[in-house]
Parts: C-alpha cells; structure tokens; sequence
C-alpha cells in the first residue's frame, strides 16, 4: 500500500487520504499519472493489493482463531501483569527507603 502512494508523491501528486486505495476510485487517480509506464506499474501495484487484500480476508479468521487457541497469549499476559505489580512494589520499596 505504501508504494502506490509513494509512486504518486514521486510524481508530485498528494493523495493523503485512503481514498487512493479504494476499487471505485481507481481509474480518476490512475489517470492521474501523465506516463503511461508509471501508469502500469501503478496498475500492477493495484493488483498485488488486490491479492494481498483476499488473502487476508480469508486468513484473518484462521490466524484469529489459532492466536486464541495458544496459551503463549495467556502467559505472555500474565508475565506482563506480574511484571508490572513487581515494578510498582519496587518503587514504592524504594520510596519507603528514600525516607529514612
């Protein structure tokens, strides 16, 4: 996604917003482009997103479920909460200390 719109900042052409990206949009910003090789490797970067785009919508619910699934999310969690407790009573341990 990011080399369509670097191909179009390159030749001097703002696109700021998602709209770039978006299929009903395609032709008004591919004539954008005044030379017709830019326009096709344009054309062709539309199309690698094109697949990219399907094949997430087809593995996001697969990767979803099987991060779920894996009790490394839990543990990794939990090892971030028991750190954080830990930090907290170290700093009120050295507060405690510093009045003395």
């Amino acid at each position: 996604m990011n080399r369509l719109k670097a191909l179009y900042r390159g030749w001097g052409i703002p696109c700021a917003s998602t709209q770039v990206y978006a299929a009903r949009y395609r032709e008004e910003w591919l004539n954008k482009i005044p030379q017709a090789g830019v326009r096709r490797r344009a054309e062709l970067l539309y199309q690698q997103l094109d697949g990219l785009q399907a094949l997430r919508r087809n593995l996001r619910p697969e990767f979803l479920a099987e991060s779920r699934s894996r009790d490394c999310c839990t543990f990794a969690y939990s090892a971030l909460a028991s750190f954080r407790m830990e930090m907290a009573g170290s700093a009120g341990f050295r507060e405690q200390a510093d009045r003395h």
